[in-house]
């Protein structure tokens, strides 16, 4: 019970972004966070530190960790539309087993042959069972090579622009349906960012400049 009025009595009225995770740039120690409230409404919200007399506007540390946060955004949407498909089939389908495999369809092949030769079966079947043999050694080679470039794997900061391009024109011609399908960083409330900042971020270290 005690715990509950204590929980109760230390509630905060205003959400603060990046409370418990600004370092001093000065000594080190996480820096306390305060706000101030304006006639018309809008709050302020700024970080300090007692011991250096150090304080710091909210906004000016939200440009740089918005910018950050989006250049996480384009990286992860280019992987996963482009890339994850072929790096799951690399797991799907090691490159190991499937040598194994081929290795496996070429000796069925050359028993094939063998066995005609020695007059084992006639022509139909012989023509019918290689078939059957050289289309699966065609799908695993071509496999492999999915596979061998997977391994080659890499992708330019230029094909994050591309996808941010195409991103930016879908943006502005399907305004409505483009929104109704992508919730970015900014259409996030104040308390999800805090929420997310406080699940996802282990600390902002802070450098000072001048």
């Amino acid at each position: 019970m005690q715990k509950k009025k204590n929980s109760r009595s230390y509630q905060r009225t205003l959400t603060y972004l990046y409370l418990q995770k600004l370092t001093c740039p000065k000594c080190g120690r996480l820096m306390g966070g305060k706000a101030t409230k304006k006639k018309n409404g809008n709050v302020y919200y700024y970080y300090y530190c007692t011991d250096c007399k150090v304080n710091l506007k909210e906004n000016v540390v939200s440009e740089y960790f918005d910018n950050f946060v989006q250049k996480l955004v384009e990286y992860d949407s280019v992987v996963n539309q482009f890339f994850l498909p072929m790096i799951k089939q690399k797991f799907d389908e090691p490159k190991e087993l499937l040598e194994k495999e081929l290795l496996k369809q070429n000796d069925k092949l050359e028993r094939i042959r063998k066995a005609y030769i020695e007059g084992a079966f006639d022509l139909k079947v012989y023509n019918k069972e290689k078939k059957i043999v050289e289309d699966a050694i065609t799908k695993l080679n071509d496999e492999l090579t999915d596979t061998a470039s997977c391994e080659e794997l890499n992708f330019t900061p230029q094909d994050i622009l591309l996808k941010r391009d195409i991103d930016y024109i879908n943006r502005v011609k399907l305004k409505d349906e483009y929104k109704k399908r992508t919730k970015t960083w900014k259409d996030y409330t104040r308390e999800e960012k805090s929420d997310l900042i406080m699940r996802y971020v282990d600390e902002i270290k802070l450098k000072q400049k001048k």
